[in-house]
């Protein structure tokens, strides 16, 4: 055989594996891309750790049928608030147990029906209350900073605002006139990071996105949009 041919056989070769290459890169692109794609199809699954302890609310002499739980994560994930129409738990992540119990505080009456951790520093907690008012806690110092008043009835939610520097809050006797595409109670809103749009779920599964200062409707996100069997229910 001649040099030359050797050559273009090897040439042929090489040229042949780039083109495997080329096309497992591709499809390795494509599979990235759908394990990244966000999805609420999936129903979720109630993780149990390793030690077989679990996070649990202390609900001694509270009527599980009229309590209000709420939760909240810190900004970093390392701190855990919540209640169930008993005292606030705080969990923290620990070294040798993922999540342990670092203290009880605040316990009823009233009862907290909203919890939100100021997202710059998770010491401080806003704490919505059965009674309408709401603490602005350190837990750290264990010291009530302020309390706000302002509703007529139990509170509904909180959220923090970082770049406007504001607490926007909701109480049960908070009304949202029904629209055409909006027709059912707000069920939970939430400011975007950068404080420009407020995202709002609502009880019939639907999600609507407003501007934050006109709160106008900019989008509306259906359920059959990340959930058939929600949509079909």
């Amino acid at each position: 055989m001649k040099l030359s041919n050797v050559f273009k056989n090897r040439r042929k070769e090489e040229e042949e594996k780039e083109d495997v290459n080329l096309d497992e890169d591709e499809d390795m692109d494509e599979n990235e891309e759908d394990q990244e794609e966000a999805t609420a199809s999936v129903f979720p699954l109630q993780w149990q750790p390793a030690s077989g302890l679990a996070m649990t609310n202390d609900v001694t002499g509270v009527n599980l049928e009229e309590a209000v739980p709420c939760m909240a994560l810190s900004e970093y994930d390392s701190s855990i608030i919540s209640a169930c129409g008993g005292a606030i738990s705080l969990f923290e992540e620990g070294v040798e147990n993922p999540w342990e119990l670092e203290k009880t505080f605040m316990p009823p009456p009233p009862a907290s029906t909203f919890l939100a951790f100021h997202p710059q520093d998770d010491e401080i907690i806003a704490i919505g209350r059965e009674d309408s008012t709401i603490r602005i806690y350190n837990h750290r110092e264990d010291e009530v900073e302020s309390e706000l008043k302002g509703h007529e009835k139990r509170i509904t939610g909180l959220a923090f605002s970082v770049n406007l520097n504001i607490l926007v809050s909701s109480g049960a006797n908070a009304q949202w006139v029904p629209q055409d595409v909006l027709p059912a109670p707000i069920s939970f809103a939430a400011y975007s990071c950068d404080s420009q749009l407020v995202y709002t779920s609502f009880c019939d599964g639907n999600i609507g996105v407003f501007d934050a200062d006109s709160l106008t409707l900019t989008h509306r996100i259906a359920p059959s949009a990340y959930s058939p069997t929600l949509s079909s229910g």
